[in-house]
């Protein structure tokens, strides 16, 4: 990847930082058009798109999955129009590739959005969990582990039996 380039990438990545929310739909189409245009560059890019989901601020967190969710899902489409498989000997600077390493990160920066984001987020988060799933996106048993880790809590609050328990003592 040119300098050139990469500044440009990273400068829009960055931007999200200065925005309130940390999502801007233009923005995540313009860097999702650039990833498109420059797979060959992939492993730079996923580098970029994870360092900047772990350090951008907590309010943040959803935007920076919206970012994978906008690249991975465009690479995976790439990467079935073209029948390459989505694993570890996947062809470094392809599609299929990327999908495989930006699944490699996605359990750490699922768990790390879903634990500093508020109730509101963390809804969208694990819609965005199921959209993966049904889209096979990441390995289920990725998504799986995250919700177990993440959301189990959640469904022990929603099961009317420990409510009730909880009542009695």
């Amino acid at each position: 990847m040119s300098d050139d380039n990469n500044q440009e990438f990273v400068a829009t990545l960055e931007s999200f930082r200065d925005l309130k929310s940390g999502i801007s739909g233009s923005r995540i189409k313009k860097l999702t058009t650039y990833a498109l245009e420059h797979v060959e560059d992939e492993e730079t890019l996923v580098s970029s798109i994870v360092n900047y989901s772990r350090t951008c601020s907590d309010s943040h967190k959803l935007g920076s999955l919206y970012i994978i969710d906008s690249i991975g899902r465009a690479y995976l489409d790439e990467a079935r129009a073209n029948n390459d498989f989505i694993n570890s000997s996947a062809k470094t600077g392809s599609c299929a590739h990327a999908v495989y390493k930006l699944g490699e990160y996605i359990q750490e920066l699922l768990a790390d959005g879903i634990f500093k984001s508020n109730e509101d987020h963390k809804d969208k988060i694990r819609t965005l969990i199921d959209i993966w799933d049904r889209g096979g996106l990441f390995p289920k048993s990725y998504l799986n582990a995250v919700r177990a880790k993440c959301f189990s809590m959640d469904a022990k609050n929603d099961d009317p039996q420990s409510s009730r328990n909880e009542q009695l003592s």
